[in-house]
């Protein structure tokens, strides 16, 4: 992700992902409201659970975040939500 940018609020369906992080910092947000807030850097590994609304956030406004990531099915399915789902 490049700096500053943030993903779409979605989940991915069935699938379950994990992800390790290569570079950078990751703010991930989840939760009704986006209320649970998380931060991974170099080293971690971060699990989405199936069916999870969430964004992903770099709040650096200088570095990219970089990760490798792994999910339960063959094909990544990423199911966009409305940008008012969270207030």
């Amino acid at each position: 992700m490049e700096p500053g940018s943030r993903t779409a609020i979605h989940h991915h369906g069935q699938q379950e992902t994990i992800a390790y992080v290569l570079s950078g910092i990751c703010e991930v947000r989840w939760g009704a409201r986006g209320e649970s807030v998380a931060y991974a850097k170099a080293g971690d590994f971060i699990h989405v659970p199936a069916f999870l609304p969430h964004r992903e956030i770099n709040p650096s406004k200088l570095e990219p975040f970089r990760w490798v990531v792994v999910r339960s099915t063959a094909k990544p399915i990423v199911i966009n939500l409305p940008d008012n789902t969270w207030p």
